[in-house]
């Protein structure tokens, strides 16, 4: 929100000031150890829709609602595809992210088959690593948008 938008900069200082603090030492032997580190700003709005969805309690039904959305983020800067993918699934949460001001005029339905259009175009260029879905739940969402497989056949070949 707007809210959280105005506290970044002074988070950003925060941070800055928490790293020089812990950096006494380090500077001694590497001045340039903060160069490792990089501060990304990430709408939440998609986190805090995975917070309350049904999926994310399946997923980690012991994390409470803010790890569940720290989690999120992170998971959304290493494979935006997914994240979306996983918000696309039978609770159709995916509709609730409003991405234009005249979302709302349009019908559930309408919304979630150009969603799912973007998704299957998306996903068929960008393709899946197969080996790290298998190796990682969450990463196995975008199958569904597989051209010719669609959520069942994705299902069944996920738990085969």
């Amino acid at each position: 929100g707007a809210a959280a938008n105005v506290a970044c900069p002074r988070l950003n200082n925060k941070i800055d000031e928490v790293m020089f603090e812990i950096g006494g030492e380090a500077d001694m032997r590497n001045p340039n150890w903060t160069d490792d580190f990089r501060l990304v700003y990430v709408d939440e709005s998609l986190a805090r829709l995975y917070e309350n969805s049904r999926i994310s309690g399946e997923q980690m039904p012991q994390q409470s609602g803010i790890e569940r959305r720290a989690v999120a983020l992170g998971r959304y800067l290493q494979s935006p595809l997914a994240m979306v993918a996983t918000l696309c699934g039978p609770g159709r949460e995916i509709l609730s992210w409003n991405l234009h001001p005249l979302d709302k005029f349009l019908e559930p339905e309408d919304k979630y088959r150009m969603v799912e259009q973007v998704m299957v175009d998306i996903t068929n260029q960008v393709g899946i690593d197969i080996n790290m879905a298998v190796s990682h739940e969450w990463l196995i969402s975008p199958l569904q948008f597989i051209s010719g497989l669609g959520p069942r056949k994705a299902a069944s070949l996920h738990k085969s």
